[in-house]
């Protein structure tokens, strides 16, 4: 975070106030270790993984896609909706679930593992994508 002498000059008082709230309150419980640190072999044989990835990459893009296809829609647009609901798990989740004390394994293998898989299933998807829209 800047100190205030270089943030002054930068954003209005109220502003950096809100910056020095928003840093001390949210980023500094933010664990960056989580990940780092996961044990990949328990998070293997973790079946909720699996289930997040099923329903991050797999059934959430098929349900757009086939919501689309009834409503009849195509273009662009629907295209792109489709795309995103394929991408994977945004690290945001890791950071709710150290902030909120969930299942922080859970959460920071879902990102891992949901990247990983989303170099095979977006380009698939780009190619359904543009056969059947």
């Amino acid at each position: 975070m800047c100190q205030k002498s270089v943030c002054s000059w930068l954003f209005p008082h109220k502003y950096y106030i809100y910056l020095r709230i928003a840093h001390y309150s949210f980023l500094d419980n933010f664990q960056i270790w989580t990940i780092a640190s996961s044990d990949l072999k328990k998070l293997l044989q973790n079946k909720n993984l699996f289930l997040t990835l099923g329903l991050r990459l797999l059934v959430v893009p098929a349900a757009a896609l086939a919501a689309f296809a009834l409503l009849g829609v195509s273009g662009m647009v629907p295209m792109v909706v489709l795309i995103l609901e394929a991408c994977p798990c945004v690290t945001i989740t890791t950071v709710f679930a150290i902030r909120f004390h969930h299942d922080e394994e859970l959460a920071a293998g879902a990102v891992v593992f949901s990247t990983l898989c989303s170099i095979i299933t977006l380009p698939l998807y780009a190619l359904v994508l543009t056969a059947v829209l």
